[in-house]
């Protein structure tokens, strides 16, 4: 494994249990096409990752929502998107966006670690975008990411809609990715 399980559940590359991102939190991406990847995946996204990866999108990070010690770090899956981003980031937003405490955005850039180190600042895209092509075995000459969590933000709303929702919303969202089109094909 290129990242590791801590007994809280957490799965990363850091090398203390509760680390975030501004105290020496990193995670490494792994292909699904590794041996390991699914012990890479934490088991409370690892339905969404799997069903994700068997339609041929590409799940580039993901979490299964840690609450604990006063953190909020939501649930969320993110996917890399290549030359068809626009076409695919729609077709896959249709098909969530009526799901309670969804929450999506686009991203142009992943990457958080390089060469073993947190990077807090923008990486060569040329270099990301070749990582990811070896990933997921693609000629991409583009990439952006589309992020995708339930109940985002830190509110009060959000904190009551996640104790009432978040099992229901979570399961819609499985329901949702699986009727996704097949990317194999595209």
């Amino acid at each position: 494994m290129k990242n590791k399980q801590f007994s809280n559940g957490r799965i990363h590359g850091s090398r203390f249990e509760e680390a975030v991102y501004h105290d020496g939190y990193l995670a490494f991406s792994v292909s699904p096409f590794d041996q390991d990847f699914e012990n890479e995946i934490e088991d409370g996204v690892l339905p969404h990752v799997k069903v994700l990866t068997t339609k041929g999108y590409c799940p580039i990070s993901s979490c299964h929502g840690h609450y604990e010690h006063g953190k909020w770090m939501p649930w969320y899956v993110m996917i890399a998107l290549g030359d068809n981003a626009v076409k695919q980031k729609q077709i896959i937003l249709d098909v969530i966006k009526n799901i309670p405490g969804i929450y999506t955005e686009t991203r142009k850039q992943s990457a958080n670690v390089v060469d073993g180190k947190t990077v807090f600042d923008k990486v060569d895209l040329d270099k990301e975008y070749e990582e990811l092509n070896k990933m997921f075995l693609r000629k991409n000459t583009t990439w952006e990411y589309l992020y995708i969590s339930l109940f985002q933000h830190r509110t009060l709303y959000n904190k009551i809609a996640k104790l009432l929702f978040f099992t229901h919303s979570k399961n819609r969202l499985f329901y949702a990715l699986e009727r996704l089109p097949d990317e194999h094909i595209n």
